[in-house]
């Protein structure tokens, strides 16, 4: 068994995460989590998903991926039996918490699904019982913050063939789904698109009125987030203008990546988009 460590930085120093008012012993009863599949069972060579769901006591919060100026990003680790293969968290969209001192933090409140792409080797035991193994830990804050972790683990059992599998908790991962980031096309409110180079990216879109929107940055070392511009159009619509600085040699051969999650709300819709840069 091998433990597959996933992406889970801490923005800043943990110590500004536990700022004054902060208990540093675990409070389970504000998070509650538990882990579940996409599948009743697993063929040789087939693909699932795995879904660590959080859910959170009324009025707290847990933190991102990028925390922002305070807290620390809620952790996740996968143990899976040998020869399978752990894909990257999918993190929902965030929410923007404003702290004292003029301090901002993006995070999850209510419930927040983490789902992992899991690939299974060519070869299985069929009939057999295996077992997946998740341990999360995370900042839960109000105005204090506490710190927390959980244990959880899920048994699938194996069949010979992928036509044998069948599907499981089809209606609760739509629902997570639902709060993933999705391609930037998919916008149908607004009218985006890139300008700038590979060193010096801007994204701008403009948004009807009424329309609520905001980004958040994705944490890299090679990679700058200058604050964004909003000017007010006299139309009433909002013109959102965010340029990144690039370093091209370590970021753009590896393919193309998200700088950003981008935010819209548009009554009662809420989306989130993956802001990965198009050069023509």
């Amino acid at each position: 068994m091998t433990w597959q460590h996933l992406f889970f930085p801490a923005a800043l120093a943990f110590a500004a995460a536990i700022a004054p008012g902060a208990a540093a012993q675990p409070e389970p009863e504000k998070v509650k989590v538990e882990v579940y599949a996409d599948v009743q069972a697993i063929a040789p060579g087939a693909t699932f998903h795995l879904a660590v769901q959080y859910d959170i006591e009324p009025d707290w919060h847990i933190y991102w991926v990028n925390s922002g100026d305070t807290g620390y990003a809620t952790s996740l680790e996968i143990e899976a039996p040998d020869g399978f293969v752990i894909g990257p968290v999918q993190y929902p969209g965030p929410h923007r918490f404003g702290q004292p001192g003029d301090l901002v933090s993006f995070g999850h409140e209510g419930r927040a699904t983490f789902i992992v792409e899991v690939k299974a080797p060519d070869t299985l035991i069929s009939d057999a019982k295996l077992r997946f193994e998740t341990h999360s830990d995370w900042l839960v804050c109000k105005e204090a913050c506490v710190m927390g972790s959980a244990d959880r683990a899920i048994v699938l059992r194996t069949v010979p063939i992928i036509e044998d599998v069948k599907p499981a908790n089809t209606a609760r991962f739509a629902a997570a789904a639902a709060r993933m980031p999705r391609e930037l096309k998919a916008l149908k409110t607004g009218r985006p698109h890139w300008r700038g180079s590979k060193s010096s990216p801007r994204f701008v879109a403009t948004f009807p009125k009424d329309v609520e929107f905001d980004i958040f940055p994705l944490l890299a070392a090679d990679v700058k987030y200058h604050d964004p511009e909003i000017i007010q159009l006299d139309d009433g619509s909002s013109r959102l203008s965010v340029t990144f600085d690039v370093n091209e040699s370590r970021v753009w051969p590896a393919g193309p990546r998200s700088l950003a999650v981008l935010r819209v709300k548009n009554g009662d819709e809420e989306l989130y988009y993956d802001l990965v840069p198009v050069f023509e």
